[in-house]
Protein backbone atom coordinates (compact mmCIF):
# COMPACT_ATOMS: atom_id res chain seq x y z
CA UNK A 1 0.00 0.00 0.00
CA UNK A 2 2.50 2.35 0.56
CA UNK A 3 4.84 1.32 -2.19
CA UNK A 4 1.42 2.61 -4.35
CA UNK A 5 0.94 5.83 -2.56
CA UNK A 6 4.54 7.09 -3.29
CA UNK A 7 4.39 5.96 -6.85
CA UNK A 8 1.21 7.72 -6.98
CA UNK A 9 2.75 10.88 -5.66
CA UNK A 10 5.49 10.64 -8.21
CA UNK A 11 3.05 10.06 -11.21
CA UNK A 12 1.32 13.58 -9.87
CA UNK A 13 4.17 15.21 -9.06
CA UNK A 14 6.02 14.68 -12.75
CA UNK A 15 2.50 15.77 -14.15
CA UNK A 16 2.77 18.83 -12.77
CA UNK A 17 6.43 19.35 -13.05
CA UNK A 18 6.00 18.81 -16.64
CA UNK A 19 3.23 21.25 -17.15
CA UNK A 20 5.05 24.20 -15.76
CA UNK A 21 8.29 23.27 -17.75
CA UNK A 22 5.97 22.99 -20.86
CA UNK A 23 4.14 26.28 -19.83
CA UNK A 24 7.92 28.40 -19.17
CA UNK A 25 9.03 27.01 -22.71
CA UNK A 26 6.27 28.22 -24.35
CA UNK A 27 6.24 31.65 -23.00
CA UNK A 28 10.61 31.58 -23.41
CA UNK A 29 9.71 31.43 -27.83
CA UNK A 30 9.42 34.50 -29.78
CA UNK A 31 6.31 35.17 -29.70
CA UNK A 32 5.60 34.06 -25.88
CA UNK A 33 8.09 37.30 -25.25
CA UNK A 34 6.50 39.72 -27.62
CA UNK A 35 3.01 38.83 -26.15
CA UNK A 36 4.69 39.62 -22.64
CA UNK A 37 6.29 42.42 -24.19
CA UNK A 38 3.31 43.78 -25.25
CA UNK A 39 0.70 43.15 -22.16
CA UNK A 40 3.91 45.36 -20.04
CA UNK A 41 3.58 48.16 -22.63
CA UNK A 42 -0.05 48.51 -22.90
CA UNK A 43 -0.24 48.39 -18.30
CA UNK A 44 2.70 51.43 -18.48
CA UNK A 45 0.25 53.15 -21.29
CA UNK A 46 -2.74 52.55 -19.33
CA UNK A 47 -1.05 53.33 -16.18
CA UNK A 48 0.89 56.35 -17.39
CA UNK A 49 -2.47 57.69 -18.98
CA UNK A 50 -4.68 57.54 -15.25
CA UNK A 51 -1.41 59.28 -13.90
CA UNK A 52 -1.48 61.58 -15.99
CA UNK A 53 -4.95 62.31 -15.25
CA UNK A 54 -4.54 62.36 -11.49
CA UNK A 55 -1.86 65.18 -12.15
CA UNK A 56 -3.82 67.36 -14.56
CA UNK A 57 -6.56 67.20 -11.92
CA UNK A 58 -4.20 67.72 -8.51
CA UNK A 59 -2.64 71.17 -10.92
CA UNK A 60 -6.11 72.24 -11.60
CA UNK A 61 -4.85 72.11 -15.71
CA UNK A 62 -7.60 71.70 -18.33
CA UNK A 63 -8.02 68.44 -20.15
CA UNK A 64 -9.03 70.08 -23.60
CA UNK A 65 -7.31 73.83 -24.13
CA UNK A 66 -9.41 76.58 -25.61
CA UNK A 67 -7.61 77.37 -29.11
CA UNK A 68 -6.46 80.58 -27.54
CA UNK A 69 -4.61 78.70 -24.83
CA UNK A 70 -1.67 76.85 -25.38
CA UNK A 71 -1.16 72.92 -24.44
CA UNK A 72 0.64 73.65 -21.35
CA UNK A 73 -1.52 76.80 -19.69
CA UNK A 74 -3.18 76.01 -16.53
CA UNK A 75 -6.41 76.65 -15.59
CA UNK A 76 -7.87 79.06 -13.12
CA UNK A 77 -8.21 77.91 -10.35
CA UNK A 78 -11.33 78.60 -8.08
Amino acid sequence: MRRLFWVALGAVAGVVIAGRITRAARECTPTGVARTAVDLVASVRRDMAARERELRQEFGMDESPSPEEGPGTVAARG
